[in-house]
């Protein structure tokens, strides 16, 4: 396979984990406190 893109398959499978574990961290930091904030804003617009 011709290199012809300016990253190969593992610098691309690199950033997609990056961006997987960044997805983790931050849904279980949102597990309890954030979707509490989520429910209370939801039921805030709904009331507007």
């Amino acid at each position: 396979m011709p290199e012809r893109f300016p990253y190969n398959k593992e610098g691309a499978f690199f950033v997609y984990d990056r961006i997987m574990n960044l997805l983790k961290h931050f849904s279980k930091g949102l597990d309890s406190t954030g979707k509490l904030a989520i429910m209370v804003l939801a039921l805030r617009n709904k009331e507007c």
